[in-house]
Parts: structure tokens; sequence; C-alpha cells
């Protein structure tokens, strides 16, 4: 998604984690900081970057550039991204896939939107491709020095384990890319944390709650008073705050039994789903894999008036954002805890209609029929005319919905979906859905001593 892309390409970060400042509850009230406030900002910056550089274990860094930006250069610079060419392309075809799967309205202006949505969120950035950090002038003062704590590792990450590696995307695999990006800034709010906490004799390994659950409730509080956020469909709230809430609740998981000096060997094996960082004891203890799944590619006749228009992977994450748009909290997230791995495509005829096709594997079998029971509720919530054509319990259930064919067919700990197809390709989707490819990977153990 667009949010997902600009965010890795930028490094930026969210204004809803500094949740320990009072000046958040009036950051919708910003105004410009004036000559003297930047002087007093950067100054601290080069002792910030040494502290920082001290907790991490890592040696001097190289001098960081730093300067100012005002919210109309952020928009502008984060206009010009999603203008190039290729980018054009990606993100038109991530708006078709959020609209295949009811994330958002056909009518929606996905781009403009999520533009809006970043430059009203973000306090400040880190340029991996130009290594500049840049602060924003209309961030209140109280919240600088935390910008510059999470931003400056963010430099501090890129001299030590190059930024682009875990910013780029993984081709075809948008979870591995989230959970890379979870990494990076989970570890970024984490330091800055820990820099917040250390002069009040505290520490994040020292917190006896899950510091995930805290900020979320913040959230809820603190983006009253952001009207772009508010306004947002849910899908685009949860891509914005997931890689911080996820991420700083792993890294909270890790300095329990380390200091940071050990965080180093995570880059060198990074979480290779959102389930791992999701779940951090399922990548610190027993490593669970994700399985990697490959669709076959149809018949010829298929795409001679279709286009493949995305192929990729959801995640857990991803799969608990689908399900969250037509379930309650609970019910979705028990759906997709399970989650073993997946590979969905998107089709576009020529009239413009979109075909999705989703391969799922599950963990267990009580794991699957939670899926396949779940994912049936929401059919039935996404298309409000549905007309039964095929009826088998826990088996296959296949719908009319105004012409288009609808199904949902479990086996053993597997389950497939096909959304939009033409009654006469049915049957032939099927088939192919079920030639789909999996590639089990080993899950070594993690013993403790190793965190």
């Amino acid at each position: 998604m667009i949010l997902k892309k600009i965010q890795r390409s930028l490094l930026l970060l969210a204004v809803l984690f500094f949740v320990l400042s009072p000046a958040l509850l009036s950051f919708a009230q910003e105004s410009t900081l004036t000559p003297k406030e930047k002087t007093e900002i950067l100054d601290q910056a080069d002792s910030i970057l040494d502290e920082l550089r001290t907790m991490r274990g890592q040696p001097p860094p190289r001098p960081v550039h730093k300067e100012f930006k005002s919210k109309e250069q952020l928009r502008d610079l984060l206009a010009r991204y999603s203008q190039e060419d290729k980018n054009q392309q990606a993100l038109e075809a991530e708006r078709k896939t959020m609209l295949k799967f009811g994330l958002i309205p056909r009518d929606f202006p996905y781009i403009k939107f999520a533009l809006d949505l970043l430059t009203e969120q973000v306090a400040g950035f880190y340029d991996f491709r130009s290594h500049e950090l840049n602060l924003l002038d209309s961030t209140p003062m109280d919240l600088q020095v935390p910008v510059l704590a999470h931003e400056l590792t963010h430099a501090i990450q890129d001299q030590n384990f190059n930024l682009k590696t875990f910013s780029e995307p993984a081709p075809g695999n948008d979870d591995l890319t989230e959970a890379h990006h979870a990494l990076v800034e989970g570890e970024a709010t984490a330091m800055m944390l820990d820099f917040l906490l250390k002069p009040m004799g505290r520490s994040l390994n020292t917190l006896g709650f899950d510091f995930r659950e805290m900020i979320n409730q913040t959230v809820q509080m603190t983006t009253a008073n952001t009207k772009v956020f508010q306004q947002a469909p849910r899908a685009l709230q949860t891509t914005l705050t997931s890689p911080y809430l996820y991420g700083t609740s792993f890294f909270q998981y890790f300095r329990r039994h380390n200091d940071w000096s050990r965080a180093g060997a995570i880059y060198r094996d990074p979480p290779s789903s959102m389930e791992q960082v999701m779940h951090p004891d399922k990548y610190f203890d027993r490593r669970d894999n994700p399985i990697p799944l490959t669709i076959p590619a149809p018949r010829p006749e298929f795409l001679k008036h279709r286009k493949l228009v995305d192929s990729n992977v959801l995640g857990e994450l991803g799969m608990l954002i689908v399900l969250q748009q037509f379930l309650n909290d609970d019910s979705a997230r028990i759906a997709s805890e399970g989650w073993g791995g997946d590979r969905y495509q998107v089709y576009e005829d020529e009239a413009g209609q979109l075909l999705l096709l989703l391969y799922t594997t599950w963990d267990t079998l009580e794991d699957t029929v939670q899926f396949f029971n779940s994912y049936r509720v929401l059919l039935s919530q996404k298309y409000k005319r549905l007309k039964v054509v095929t009826a088998e319990e826990r088996k296959l259930m296949r719908w009319d919905s105004e012409g288009e064919q609808v199904g949902l067919e479990m086996r053993d700990h597997d389950v497939i979906v096909i959304e939009g197809a033409p009654a006469s390709e049915f049957e032939s989707l099927r088939t192919l859905l079920w030639h789909s490819k999996r590639t089990p990977t080993e899950s070594p153990q993690v013993v403790d001593s190793d965190r």
C-alpha cells in the first residue's frame, strides 16, 4: 500500500508515538518553531546521537546531516515520490487490490487521501537514500527531542546495516516487507522510549506491561484531534500504526532478555513474516516460518482478456486487516492468528471487473475451521445478494452474486477463496488454486541465550 511504500522509503515517524508528552494532545494546533528554537534543537542532536550510539553499543557514527522542513515541503516530497512512473503503476495496482478486498469504497481518492494522512501524522523522517534527517518546523518544541532520538536511531541503523536492504520491497511479498519495516521502526521507537525513560531510572525492559496496549489506547485518545486520521478507512489507520505498535512490542520482548548491543543479530537474521513480529515467541523461542505458496499460471485463454493486477502475500497482519473490515476485532484476531502462509492474485478484465484468487494454509485443523467459518461470515457481509449454488458444510461453499461466482473451500489445513469469477470459469479456477505449490521451511530451535 502507498502508506507502506512511502513510510519505508522515507522512514517516517508517525506523531502518535510521542505518548510521553502532553504536547501531543495539541499537535493539531501547530505553530512554526522560531529560528532560536530550531538552533536549540539542532545543537542537541550530536549529544543525543552519541548517547544512542553508546546505548546501542555501536562504534562512533559518522556525522548526520540534519535540517528542518515545513509541512508544505513534506507534502511536495511525498507527492513527487508518488508521481514517479513506476510508483504510479504500483499505487494504482494497490488501489485496485484494496478495492477488491473491500477495504476502500470504489470512488475513494486513495493516493490523495494517503498523502493527506501522512502529511498530517508525520513528525519527522530519515531519508536513507540521501542519508539525511529531516525535522518538521511544525512539530511542537516538546516533541522535537523524541523525534531526534527516533530518527537518529535510523541513522545508526543505516550506517551499520544499510537501511536500503530493509526498506526496498520484497517482490511479491508485502508481508516480508512489512516485517522488515516493523523491525526498523520498532527498534527506533523502542530506543526512543529507552532514551526518554533513562532519566527517570527506568527502561523498556523494566516495564511490567505490554507497551503496545498502552500505545494503542493512547492512539484512540490523541488522534481525536487529527481530522484526516479520523476520516481514514480502518485499513489505512492500521497500516499506518502497525509497524510501530507491533515492532515496539517485539523489541520490548527482546529487551527483557538482552541489552541493546545484541540487537545486531536480529538484522543478520531478520523476521520472515509479520506473524513473527506480532508474536515474538515465534521468532525468539520456537521459530515459526511462513510457508511459501505459488499459484500456477492460468490457461492462455484466461489471460486473453485479463491482466494480472497483483500477486502478493497478506500475512497475518494483512489477513487481520481484511477480516476486521467485516468482523469484530476479537473474531478477526482469533481467525487470523493461526496463519501459516498465503498467496493471492487479483486480475482485471477489459471491462474493469476484478477477480480475486486466494490460497491460504493454517497451523492446525482448528485454525483452518476457524478461518473458514469467519471468512464465510465476511462474504455474507461483503456481498449483500448471495444466492447459494453449492453448500457442503466445511467443504465447499459456492454462491452467485449478481452474475459473478463467489467460492470458499476447505481441504485439510488449507482454504481457498474465489471472488468475482464468471460461472463458466469457476471450476477451472478452483482446480487451478488446488494445484498451488507449497514449500515448507525449516523451523530451527532458537535457544534463550541467543536471544
